[in-house]
């Protein structure tokens, strides 16, 4: 057992890389907690302009969705770069979750499911 000490308050969603190597965690803040398991090293990644709700690591671990409390989405490399931003949905996002292959994004609040395609 292993504790990971960062500066969130709280933890909201939470998601480990399907490699395993990295968990990534959000507060209710506008920044994601990155973890390396291995070496317990903490990556902050900024840039969200909202609070983040849910969190999600693509199939290949190489990418994190974002969602915000605004309805907007982010699609972000583990260096905090957007690669991708859905803001057509209106209202608060409850999830957002990768399909196995990683090729398409749900997302999902306020009694509504989008599928994206990546």
């Amino acid at each position: 057992m292993a504790e990971l000490k960062g500066k969130q308050t709280s933890i909201k969603s939470i998601s480990f890389s399907s490699d395993g190597k990295r968990l990534a965690t959000a507060g209710g803040g506008s920044t994601v907690n990155l973890w390396d398991l291995q070496d317990k090293q903490l990556t902050i990644i900024r840039g969200q302009q909202g609070r983040i709700t849910n969190i999600s690591f693509s199939p290949n671990s190489k990418q994190l969705a974002t969602a915000e409390g605004d309805g907007t989405v982010r699609l972000q490399d583990l260096q905090g770069n957007e690669l991708h931003k859905f803001s057509d949905h209106q209202g608060e996002i409850e999830s957002v979750s990768f399909s196995l292959d990683g090729q398409q994004l749900t997302i999902t609040g306020d009694d509504i499911a989008i599928l994206n395609d990546m």
